[in-house]
């Protein structure tokens, strides 16, 4: 895919943001990995309405930040968040905040055994070849394998 606009694609009736991300959920259900798909946490809470009184807030609430991860699946020492991305370059200056929050998040709830990951096409290729052989432990150690976010 050249950078740009994903194209969307509907499997199973879920309409996924890209082919991509797509084709990883085809793989994990093909190998028969459990997964999570679409785990949204809540970063920041909503601030209180509108206040005069604190001039912080006498514009208004500020609405929550939150997160929405491609998936989730179980690791070998803890859970792999993992979040499919076309490019380096299609993540998005704020996402790289959000899943810093996320990474804190995570400390400050013990999953410190937890990892992140982008799981950009290019290098996701090889997951998608070893899905389509059914080499579900290999699939899994590379998974497990690639750079942490």
């Amino acid at each position: 895919m050249k950078h740009g606009i994903a194209k969307s694609i509907e499997i199973d009736g879920i309409k996924f943001p890209s082919e991509w991300e797509g084709n990883f959920y085809q793989a994990l259900k093909k190998l028969q990995i459990p997964f999570e798909y679409q785990y949204k946490v809540l970063l920041t809470p909503k601030t209180m309405m509108k206040d005069k009184k604190i001039p912080l807030l006498s514009s208004g609430a500020i609405r929550e930040v939150s997160l929405t991860i491609d998936f989730v699946i179980d690791g070998p020492e803890g859970k792999v968040y993992i979040d499919t991305k076309g490019s380096k370059f299609s993540v998005a200056e704020d996402a790289h905040l959000k899943f810093k929050l996320f990474k804190f998040y995570l400390v400050a709830n013990g999953e410190l055994s937890s990892q992140v990951k982008f799981i950009f096409q290019k290098e996701g290729k090889i997951l998608l070849k070893l899905a389509a052989l059914n080499q579900k432990e290999l699939f899994l150690k590379t998974l497990f394998s690639t750079a942490n976010f």
